[in-house]
C-alpha cells in the first residue's frame, strides 16, 4: 500500500488516503444519493494517486489543466496509432515514438494566493509538538539537575553543620577538662595557702 490523497470538486487537497502499490493516477470519487425516482451516484471528490511536491502550503491539484492534458494526449495517442497502420513497408526499420505520457505530477500547484502565503510566513512560529516535547523534556531535566544540585548543596551544608557542632563539642569538652583543671589548681593553690598559714601560727 501507498499514500494517496483525497481532494474536493475544485481539487483541493483534504486528507490521505491508501491504494495499493500500482496504482498511479486521478480517480473519481462517486457517493450514491437517494432519489425520489432511483438510486443513483454524484461526484464528490478525486483520489490522486501522484505524490505531493514538497514547498506547497495549499495543494491543489489542477483538475481542468490535468482534463486537458489527458484529452490531448489520448487524440495524440490515437493519431500516432493511426500513422502506424498507414506506414508503408520502407518506414517499419525508422518507427517513430509513441507520444510520452502525461507527468501527473505537473498538476499540483499552489492552492493559496501570494497574499496568503505571506500571511502565513508572517505568522508567530508555533513549535511542533515533537518540540514542545523535547522542550518540556529539557527543562524538566534542567528541573532535575537544579534539585539535586540544591540537595546536594543541603547535604554539604549538613556536613558543615555537623562538623560545626562536632568541633563544638570538642571546645565544650575542651573548655570544660580546662575548668576542672583550673578548679583543681585553685584547690591544690587554697591547701598550700592553709598549710603556710598553720606553719606561721606554730612558730609564734
Amino acid at each position: 500500500m501507498k499514500e494517496a490523497y483525497v481532494t474536493d470538486l475544485d481539487g483541493y487537497y483534504l486528507e490521505p488516503t491508501l491504494v495499493a502499490d500500482h496504482v498511479t493516477g486521478v480517480f473519481p470519487i462517486m457517493k450514491p444519493v437517494s432519489t425520489p425516482d432511483e438510486p443513483e451516484t454524484v461526484l464528490v471528490g478525486y483520489t490522486v494517486a501522484v505524490p505531493v511536491p514538497e514547498g506547497l502550503y495549499q495543494p491543489r491539484y489542477d483538475l481542468e489543466a490535468w482534463k486537458a492534458a489527458e484529452a490531448q494526449y489520448e487524440r495524440d495517442l490515437e493519431a500516432w496509432k493511426q500513422e502506424q497502420q498507414q506506414r508503408d513497408e520502407e518506414d517499419e526499420a525508422n518507427p517513430s515514438p509513441p507520444p510520452e505520457p502525461v507527468d501527473l505530477a505537473q498538476f499540483w500547484v499552489e492552492g493559496l494566493t501570494p497574499e496568503e502565503i505571506e500571511e502565513i510566513r508572517n505568522r508567530p512560529q508555533v513549535p511542533s509538538i515533537p518540540e514542545r516535547v523535547e522542550k518540556v523534556e529539557n527543562d524538566t531535566a534542567q528541573t532535575m539537575l537544579g534539585l539535586v544540585e540544591v540537595y546536594e548543596a543541603n547535604e554539604a551544608t549538613d556536613e558543615e553543620n555537623k562538623q560545626s557542632m562536632l568541633a563544638m563539642v570538642e571546645l565544650y569538652g575542651i573548655i570544660e577538662a580546662q575548668g576542672e583543671t583550673i578548679q583543681a589548681q585553685a584547690e591544690e593553690l587554697a591547701a598550700i595557702r592553709t598549710e603556710l598559714a598553720a606553719l606561721k601560727g606554730g612558730e609564734g
